[in-house]
């Protein structure tokens, strides 16, 4: 039986690369959309006629509500949820003293709430499993914060702290929890250029340099989940 992926965010270009990669791997594939349908449905088209399994489903994250019911919804159609990938994400550049509280809401909602809703909703039944793995994009930023992006910084900050405490409690349970730093796509969640830099900075998952890198370089190794 084929084991099934949860990715939010796969309208954009790193859950979409997610979605192909997952699929190609053997996963059904569960792509979550907010707005944009049709970017999510043409990853589905992409990977069904490659003969893999996909379906795309609408919901807002930030409804706790939304997120319950379409992972219901994802289990009629799959079955049980073995892998969540969360790549749902938005990037705005302002001051600090230009962020409105329906911004910072905004930001926390879809970054945060979002990833918290989806955790929740997935994670019981891994844990009745003894076995799950769940995954989401965070950022450099995280670490260290990023100028005229303090509402980002701050929220994939909590990102990473969340990820870090749920490593820490589901272990024991057998599932794998993490968070994976991106470093400056090619194309940015807010659709520009990404800046350039030059820097180096290592993690445990890649190596980047000066050079942007592709969404498809920031999709997980399927070969760990």
């Amino acid at each position: 039986m084929k084991k099934v992926a949860l990715v939010s965010g796969a309208s954009g270009g790193i859950g979409a690369a997610c979605c192909k990669r997952l699929a190609a791997n053997g996963f059904c594939v569960a792509a979550l959309y907010h707005k944009n349908a049709a970017a999510a449905e043409a990853v589905v088209r992409e990977i069904t006629a490659a003969g893999g399994k996909a379906a795309a489903f609408g919901c807002d994250i930030r409804d706790s509500g939304a997120v319950a019911r379409t992972v219901n919804a994802v289990r009629e159609t799959f079955g049980a949820i073995d892998v969540l990938v969360g790549c749902a994400g938005v990037s705005r550049q302002r001051l600090f003293q230009e962020i409105t509280d329906a911004q910072w809401n905004e930001m926390r909602g879809v970054h945060l709430d979002g990833s918290f809703y989806l955790t929740r909703a997935v994670l019981p039944e891994m844990v009745r499993k003894k076995q799950g793995r769940i995954l989401h994009i965070a950022s450099m930023w995280g670490e260290t914060g990023g100028s005229c992006e303090a509402d980002y910084s701050a929220m994939k900050a909590g990102l990473i702290g969340l990820c870090k405490a749920l490593a820490k409690e589901v272990a024991p349970s057998g599932i794998w929890a993490k968070r994976r730093a991106r470093f400056f796509p090619k194309k940015s969640r807010s659709g520009g250029s990404a800046r350039p830099r030059t820097w180096r900075a290592r993690s445990r998952f890649w190596q980047a340099t000066t050079r942007p890198i592709s969404p498809g370089r920031c999709c997980p190794s399927t070969a760990a989940l």
